[in-house]
């Protein structure tokens, strides 16, 4: 007994990737896992079901988009509406503003004002609540997902046309492109060693501590690694994916399929959203900045579907749930920050 506590004590495995365990390593390792995090619930952001465009047509609320600003107050982007929702740190509606077009992703920028990407036309405003600032177009590149830099940078993922030699026709393919604020390009990542990097990059953030990026590939199924050059680092891949559900949950992974819905960086930790309905809803795993798995919070802990994440000045962890189109505000436990 002494002997196979041993061999399947879990702090022996954290520095190794986590495929290939074995069964009773998993059995030991999953309540190591189990217990070193969890998420406090705060608060409830109630956000209406139904609104009125401009148009007096009836739009249902899907929310697609959320960025925290001011310390603790925060920024709702509906899903391909033309609106933006702003409440306050309490969770009261302080602003319902009707914009000329439609978001399709919404960051803070570094002047303190958030930044929005139009659906369809890859032009990048600056929002000044109740005033939209065109910045720049980012075509050939057209954008799903943005981000910011410390020194003001902004990142952009999405779909550039393209092809080799070998191709007749130009193809969509994933990129990312750094730009600065007047739209010129610093830097991007397409391929690497010819290898086309993406397939469909739908979502990216930056680390506060060092501006290392993090890209997520709903296609791919991988979160990807790059510093702030656009240089590749490393991946988090689907099979670590499957090896993290089975490891706390103590799921079958047979024939699974993970959906990503976001990534976030926050005191040196990743957080990434995941969904597969077979597994009653959401995941959130907790990586570090070099996407080594540390933990998981799943649907029996208020999960649901999580989608546009974000995280005021105190540290707590805004997300919005579409399965009830409620957001959840959490604080991450003392223990995780402290890891």
């Amino acid at each position: 007994m002494e002997e196979r506590k041993r061999q399947c004590d879990p702090t022996k495995h954290l520095e190794r990737p986590l495929h290939g365990v074995g069964l009773c390593e998993i059995e030991e390792m999953s309540e190591a896992y189990r217990s070193k995090f969890s998420f406090e619930l705060v608060k409830r952001i109630m956000v209406p079901n139904l609104f009125w465009n401009e148009n007096e047509h009836e739009i249902n609320i899907n929310i697609s988009s959320i960025s925290c600003f001011d310390g603790k107050n925060c920024i709702v982007a509906p899903n391909g509406d033309k609106l933006v929702l702003i409440y306050d740190k309490d969770g009261n509606e302080m602003l319902r503003d009707i914009i000329h077009f439609r978001v399709v992703d919404i960051a803070m920028g570094l002047k303190g004002y958030p930044l929005i990407i139009e659906n369809g036309t890859s032009t990048i405003y600056e929002y000044r609540f109740g005033e939209s600032r065109k910045l720049f177009r980012s075509q050939p590149l057209l954008p799903y997902a943005i981000s910011s830099l410390n020194d003001g940078k902004v990142v952009l993922v999405g779909t550039v046309s393209t092809r080799t030699l070998l191709e007749a026709e130009f193809q969509r393919r994933g990129a990312m492109r750094v730009y600065k604020y007047n739209g010129q390009i610093v830097s991007e990542a397409l391929r690497e060693h010819g290898e086309y990097l993406f397939d469909f990059p739908f979502h990216v953030c930056v680390s506060l501590e060092n501006n290392d990026i993090y890209v997520g590939d709903i296609n791919k199924k991988k979160i990807m690694h790059f510093k702030k050059d656009c240089t590749f680092i490393s991946s988090y891949t689907a099979s670590e994916m499957r090896d993290a559900y089975m490891l706390v949950g103590g799921i079958s992974v047979e024939n699974t399929h993970f959906l990503l819905s976001l990534t976030y960086i926050q005191t040196s930790k990743l957080l990434l959203a995941s969904y597969h309905s077979g597994f009653g809803g959401g995941r959130i795993h907790v990586l570090s900045p070099n996407l080594e798995f540390l933990g998981l919070f799943h649907a029996d802990q208020n999960v649901g579907v999580p989608v546009g994440m974000s995280i005021d000045d105190d540290g707590n962890v805004f997300f919005g749930d579409n399965s009830d189109g409620i957001i959840r505000v959490f604080k991450l436990s003392e223990y995780v920050n402290n890891l």
